[in-house]
């Protein structure tokens, strides 16, 4: 049977197994593209990854599980083993800062968001999610550097700008929050809540034609 590899098979699936490797590479002198016994069937290597991946999976499911019923200790535990046993899986690193937001522990939520960002520093989902976070601590100045850090990740994002907008106006910098709703709604024209921002940020400037514009 031939493996379906393409023209040199050796150089994909097999390249881990060396036995399996060599018989290729015979078989290949020989002029022939025929799976060696020495070597897996593709189902067979699918099959091993699966198992592979197994207790893996088992723990992340607990830990979703366990999230959705609100039983937020049991996730973390669940989480932490899926982390312990993928250790550059984002997607987990992501399920146990939400973990962490609903048990009020933000430093944990922002140091995981921060694992997510030494393991891929364009993560600009990562970015944002901090500094919600850093917000929510009124740590509004990191809020902004890291926004600042989105917006150069992803320019085109509206809500990055509504976001960072809205601290600044909690901060009564109305002038800045200002030009990032305009940004946002650049971006989104249909973004209601930006105008509305936008207006009452105007309002408190006393420039009350434009908040009515």
């Amino acid at each position: 049977a031939g493996c379906g590899m393409g023209p040199h098979p050796w150089e994909d699936l097999y390249t881990a197994d060396p036995a399996c490797l060599e018989a290729l590479k015979a078989e290949a002198l020989k002029g022939s593209r025929a799976l060696p016994s020495a070597c897996r069937t593709i189902d067979e290597y699918f099959a091993e990854q699966d198992a592979a991946r197994a207790p893996f999976k088992k723990a992340r499911d607990e830990g979703i599980q366990a999230f959705e019923e609100g039983d937020y200790e049991r996730a973390l535990t669940a989480f932490n083993k899926a982390i312990d046993i993928e250790n550059e899986n984002i997607d987990q690193y992501f399920n146990l800062a939400a973990t962490y937001l609903q048990l009020n522990r933000f430093e944990d939520a922002i140091a995981t968001y921060d694992e997510i960002i030494a393991l891929d520093h364009d993560n600009e989902k990562a970015y944002r999610f901090r500094a919600s976070t850093y917000s929510q601590l009124n740590q509004n100045d990191k809020a902004i550097a890291t926004l600042d850090q989105s917006v150069s990740l992803d320019p085109t994002n509206a809500d990055v700008y509504y976001d960072r907008g809205q601290i600044k106006y909690n901060l009564k910098r109305y002038r800045d929050a200002i030009a990032d709703f305009d940004k946002a709604i650049a971006l989104e024209p249909y973004n209601a809540n930006a105008y509305n921002y936008r207006g009452i940020a105007y309002d408190k400037l006393g420039r009350h034609h434009k908040a009515i514009a």
